[in-house]
């Protein structure tokens, strides 16, 4: 988990993940630079969690300072203010196991409101936070590529797809994605686009010299 000033969301995140029917042999939470009690509260969880501190670097560089700290054979990564449905991990794993030939597997996203309470339709959704995977595809892939400030995942996911690696999909929700108004991905609308921008230039332009 990469959290910049979470304390608002934090604890239901973290309490999401302790009420999975599969909970996480370990749990490590990145502090990005937060100036409010994140990593204060992030310690006082009753899970046994690691919490990494670090100056402002952006997501992208905090989630790969978690990977480089993480030692597990399955990878997940969870928003501090989204919240895993109680099977999540169950679910996925299950999936895993079923499909020995799959790098990963995704599951569906429900949005929310502030309050949790459900404003969409499950949507099968390919990001990160719905997303587990195999150790090896890091080791393989490499990390996330901490240029793009907001699409950094969305990003990792295509190479990984050109590259030939496998994914599926099940249907069931593992994700509550929760808009508040201050998600970077609606408060930052010009990075935001700039990032999608340069990605599908990229990919572009890696296909067309491949």
């Amino acid at each position: 988990m990469s959290v910049r000033n979470g304390e608002k969301y934090l604890m239901q995140a973290l309490e999401s993940i302790a009420n999975q029917t599969r909970v996480p042999d370990e749990i490590i939470v990145v502090d990005d630079g937060s100036v409010d009690a994140t990593a204060e509260l992030a310690q006082s969880s009753s899970l046994p969690l690691t919490v990494i501190k670090q100056q402002p670097a952006g997501i992208a560089a905090a989630l790969n300072n978690g990977l480089e700290h993480s030692s597990g054979n399955f990878i997940c990564f969870l928003d501090y203010d989204d919240v895993w449905p109680s099977h999540r991990t169950e679910l996925l794993l299950n999936a895993l196991d079923k499909n020995p030939q799959a790098d990963g597997a995704f599951g569906a996203a429900i949005n929310t409101n502030a309050d949790l309470i459900h404003i969409s339709e499950p949507v099968q959704a390919r990001m990160h936070t719905c997303m587990m995977v195999r150790r090896e595809l890091f080791t393989q892939m490499g990390l996330f590529d901490s240029d793009f400030g907001h699409a950094a995942h969305m990003n990792w996911t295509m190479r990984a797809v050109t590259m030939g690696k496998i994914f599926i999909d099940i249907p069931d929700i593992v994700l509550w994605r929760r808009i508040h108004g201050q998600n970077i991905g609606i408060s930052d609308k010009v990075q935001s686009r700039a990032d999608l921008l340069k990605m599908v230039r990229q990919h572009h332009q890696q296909q067309h010299n491949g």
